[in-house]
């Protein structure tokens, strides 16, 4: 049984949101259970006009939900993150005549949420994270937890990490949500769409609703805090 090629592809954004061209990046790929299939494999960098933007070919081996995280060493990608397409693996025996592009380019696109990566304890300051009430990000059917990731983290593995997000219009108000550790320098927090749905929506769309630090109680028992910045929420017309 043979599976056609799928293509994860992606743009990392500097201070003025404009794609980032020479950026060195590398892409993992997950199947639907977590496991790592490709780790760090090198990304090509494609150009047009909007700029500058990175893929990788990945060739299944085994049917499956596949998702792609790239990550950059570029130090001016101040948004650092991307949204990757997921793709089940494709039989092409199982589908004369339909070529794996044709089943990309006209299936509906499953995009993960933001993966963060810094390069130094200090660019993880400020990050805005960006929320849909009412969405789901889990590893379930939506497959798209929030993952971070450090190149100069503290070793993550044996830690606690807990995401905490405090209310700009009510700072007594403090929300705790329980993660996981990916691997050494990955930290992931599921949401549920009942809690995304319960959360404030500020009342000024521009501005954010919470303010959220990324922390981790480390093996030893050691405290870090891994990232600090607001986390705006939007409404969709359904869930005003």
């Amino acid at each position: 049984m043979a599976y056609s090629p799928v293509t994860f592809s992606g743009a990392f954004l500097d201070e003025n949101a404009d794609p980032i061209a020479g950026a060195t990046v590398t892409l993992t790929i997950r199947d639907n259970s977590g496991t790592a299939l490709v780790t760090a494999a090198a990304c090509t960098q494609r150009t047009g006009e909007g700029g500058s933007w990175y893929d990788y070919t990945y060739t299944p081996l085994a049917a499956g939900t596949l998702t792609g995280v790239m990550s950059t060493t570029a130090v001016t990608a101040v948004q650092s993150w991307l949204l990757v397409g997921t793709e089940t693996a494709y039989d092409a025996s199982a589908a004369a005549g339909v070529t794996a592009a044709e089943v990309w380019g006209y299936s509906t696109r499953t995009l993960t949420s933001p993966t963060l990566t810094f390069d130094s304890p200090f660019d993880g300051d400020n990050i805005t994270l960006t929320l849909i009430r009412g969405d789901d990000y889990t590893t379930g059917a939506s497959n798209r937890p929030l993952q971070w990731s450090g190149t100069v983290w503290p070793v993550l593995t044996g830690g606690a990490i807990t995401l905490l997000m405090r209310s700009v219009s009510a700072p007594a108000d403090v929300l705790s949500f329980s993660g996981t550790v990916i691997d050494t320098d990955t930290a992931q927090v599921q949401l549920t769409a009942a809690q995304t749905g319960a959360l404030d929506v500020s009342s000024n769309r521009n501005q954010p609703a919470y303010e959220y630090a990324l922390t981790v109680v480390l093996g030893d028992g050691g405290f870090v805090t891994l990232v600090r910045g607001t986390v705006n929420v939007r409404r969709t017309p359904t869930n005003l």
